[in-house]
């Protein structure tokens, strides 16, 4: 009964499975290629990591699956896919940077974790007040570092802006084919200048600062 259940909801699909699977991939390719992750580096006082890389891109691939909960079924298929393209990329750049696989796994199991808080945190937020998503914007992108209201109330705007902005898209287009073009990050960085600082190891490379001295790294 439950596979017979499993073929009647892709039966009802809207939309050609492969077209919204490659629609996944290519959102989710937005939420990497159309994001200006230097620009959000400096913003957010971060170092260049994958950790840091990681945090920007779940934003993004989080406010996509806000606009898809509105899609129904197709919404769900399509997260679906959003959502796989992500580990399947976070994987290939643990490849790629040669990271011993048991050292990715790991991290990558917290990341996991780690991405279903945050889901539930930016969901509470983005239905609350500026307060609430301020927090959890604090908590999560500038991982309690940042002393400077104005930086904190761009991002806020940023999220606010965009969660607005997806609204605004054609459903059919959004699920057959994916592409989004954002809004741009209004933070302004023009005077932080230099180069971003790096990981001091490969912890910090793959979980972020270490708490307990995260006051010490350099910003």
């Amino acid at each position: 009964m439950r596979l017979k259940d499993r073929f009647s909801y892709l039966s009802r699909l809207r939309f050609n499975r492969f077209k919204m699977r490659v629609a996944g991939l290519n959102m989710y390719s937005s939420c990497v290629d159309g994001v200006d992750f230097v620009n959000f580096f400096k913003a957010c006082k971060m170092s260049d990591t994958l950790f840091s890389w990681f945090l920007v891109t779940q934003l993004h691939v989080w406010m996509c699956m806000v606009r898809l909960r509105q899609e129904g079924r197709e919404g769900k298929y399509l997260t679906h896919y959003l959502i796989l393209s992500m580990w399947t990329d976070i994987a290939e750049r643990g490849r790629v940077m040669n990271i011993p696989t048991s050292k990715m796994r790991a991290a990558t199991s917290k990341m996991v974790e780690q991405f279903h808080g945050v889901l539930l945190a930016y969901d509470e937020g983005v239905m609350s007040d500026d307060r609430v998503l301020a927090g959890a914007l604090w908590r999560n992108i500038f991982l309690q570092r940042c002393d400077d209201p104005e930086s904190l109330a761009n991002m806020v705007e940023y999220v606010r802006m965009q969660i607005q902005y997806l609204e605004t898209l054609d459903s059919s287009q959004l699920l057959q084919k994916g592409r989004i073009k954002w809004l741009p990050f209004k933070a302004n960085t023009s005077h932080l200048e230099g180069d971003l600082p790096k990981a001091l190891s490969l912890d910090e490379e793959l979980l972020g600062p270490d708490p307990n001295v995260i006051d010490k790294v350099p910003t």
